[in-house]
């Protein structure tokens, strides 16, 4: 499992913080509308992208 960092990218094996903020689990997702893909959550086509 990788946990990244939202502000900077950074990447690490192990739970921790980056930039005061904890790490999330990278994943990838997806927009429901035009099938988009991100390794960050976001938004896109007006609606929030989902986890896949």
């Amino acid at each position: 499992m990788t946990y990244v960092c939202s502000v900077c990218g950074r990447q690490s094996r192990l739970p921790d913080y980056c930039h005061g903020q904890p790490m999330s689990v990278q994943s990838t997702y997806t927009c429901p509308n035009c099938g988009a893909t991100s390794s960050t959550p976001g938004v896109c086509c007006g609606q929030q992208m989902v986890r896949s």
